[in-house]
């Protein structure tokens, strides 16, 4: 989990796939990255078989907007608008 980026992007690649994803957002804006698996234990195993076609290993690459703080979210008023750009890149 990246706190307080300084940076615009986070990403993940993966060397057997030879292949990745890269999201760009402001990090003023979108300050929120992470990289999500469900651990390696039996729990985490069993997810990596239902979630991917080969059995894992399983990765979840998550963003988001406006909120300081993972539990926390922010409510939209009436009448207001928020506006944000996030883009989802392969490499």
């Amino acid at each position: 989990m990246a706190d307080k980026s300084d940076y615009n992007f986070v990403g993940a690649y993966s060397h057997d796939e030879k292949g990745g994803l890269l999201h760009i957002a402001n990090h003023h804006v979108s300050p929120g990255k992470k990289q999500w698996t469900w651990g390696n234990c039996d729990f985490g195993l069993a997810w990596d078989r239902n979630l991917t076609d080969s059995n894992g290993p399983y990765i979840e690459l998550m963003t988001g907007v406006f909120t300081d703080n993972q539990p926390d979210f922010t409510w939209i008023d009436t009448h207001e608008e928020k506006i944000f750009v996030q883009n989802f890149l392969p490499y």
